[in-house]
Parts: C-alpha cells; structure tokens; sequence
C-alpha cells in the first residue's frame, strides 16, 4: 500500500501502464490520485486542491506543506501556527522536514538560530548590527530601542559615523 503524496492519507492505485508524462511505471503504485496531484501556483511551492479547506486561497488550492502537517496532525493546524522547512527547502514536504510552529514569531526564532548555527557554530549567538559578526550575546549590547544587538567598540564606531554624516 502506497499513500498519496499530496498528504491526504489515502492509498494510491496500481499504474495500469507506464506513462513517462505522468511517472508512471506500469504496476508500481502511483504518486497521487486523480486529482489530488500536487501543483505549483503563487511562488512555486507545491499545493493541493482543497476548496472547502479553511486555508485555501482564493483558487481553490492549499499549500502541500500545511495539508501535510495536518495529516500528520489529524486536524487543521491551530489558528496563527506556522510550518517550517527543517532544510530549508520548501520543495521538500517529506513529514520528516515539517516542524509545525505556534506562531509566526517562533518560526522566525527558528530561521535566525538556524543561520547563526550554519554561520559559527552556536544556534544562540548573534550578529552585531554593525560589524555582521556572531558574537556570544554576553559581549553584545542591546541598544536602547532594543532594534539592534551590537559591540560596545562598533557602538562607538556608529555613533563617530552618525555624528560625522550629520556634519558634512
């Protein structure tokens, strides 16, 4: 028994004959069941048709990666919760590479931890503002308006520069 890719939980069929248009290979289950063959629309990403579903857009389509996070679930994702890619690609909708996320703020958090780690090693550090250099966050200062995190010495340098730009 093989599942149908789009995520929606049920068995495909046996492919009668083998069709290289459609990637079928006569008596290997297909990929998909009539009509449930994921499509790209908007920027590319792969989606299903699901008019009835509450996160359809306006054609009538939901992304693949919430209907497969639903599956997995059993039910429609939470209002305000988001599906990350673990590999950043939003191609790949294999159930391994979704996280589902609460809210779109902790999705963020799992972007910028996940490029410091893939940029020095350590998922907590952060970049300086000025120099774009990840730092441990014991040796950056958080500017007053909390907008950026930053070296006391680039600090320093930012404010000559200000003060210098505002002169000339």
């Amino acid at each position: 028994m093989t599942l149908c890719k789009c995520g929606c939980g049920q068995s495909t069929s046996i492919a009668k004959q083998t069709s290289k248009k459609k990637g079928h290979i006569k008596g290997v289950p297909v990929d998909y069941i009539i009509g449930h063959h994921s499509k790209t629309h908007g920027n590319s990403r792969p989606s299903i048709y699901a008019p009835n579903h509450s996160s359809a857009e306006k054609d009538g389509r939901v992304w693949l990666h919430i209907a497969k996070a639903e599956s997995a679930l059993g039910h429609e994702l939470p209002h305000g919760a988001e599906v990350h890619h673990v590999d950043g690609n939003p191609l790949n909708n294999e159930n391994s590479n979704l996280v589902i996320c609460q809210d779109r703020a902790y999705h963020k958090l799992i972007h910028k931890r996940t490029a410091a780690y893939r940029a020095c090693g350590h998922a907590s550090w952060l970049k300086c503002s000025f120099c774009k250099k990840y730092d441990d966050p014991a040796n950056l200062y958080l500017s007053p308006n909390q907008a950026m995190h930053i070296h006391r010495e680039c600090s320093r340098k930012y404010e000559q520069e200000k003060r210098r730009s505002c002169h000339e």
